[in-house]
């Protein structure tokens, strides 16, 4: 493997081989993933928001915070929000940026 893994390489093996880390606690990983899906979930909130108009963030955040998974799902599919397709993205992106900042910084002097 070159210093940093190709992004074919960062999506095709588990993440905690990449960062080499695999023999970590089951408590440490827990940690790591739960850190993981935060980021992911603030950045999918993010993106989502910049889609839509201030009315329909409005009705957004009001739909999200009364908890009802339908009413969400169906908020999304009348704004024609993909919210697999932004959260895959997003996971995605987000793996890629962890690994090649850990390994840059394993990297360093």
């Amino acid at each position: 493997m070159s210093l940093i893994p190709s992004v074919e390489e960062i999506l095709e093996k588990d993440i905690f081989e990449l960062l080499d880390i695999d023999g970590a606690s089951d408590e440490r990983k827990q940690q790591l993933i739960q850190t993981m899906v935060t980021t992911v979930e603030a950045r999918v909130v993010n993106r989502v928001a910049e889609l839509l108009s201030d009315t329909e963030a409005d009705e957004f955040k009001r739909v999200a915070e009364a908890g009802d998974p339908q009413k969400l799902a169906d908020f999304l599919v009348e704004t024609e929000i993909d919210l697999p397709r932004i959260v895959s993205e997003e996971a995605t992106k987000h793996r890629i940026e962890v690994v090649q900042l850990i390994k840059l910084a394993e990297n360093q002097p």
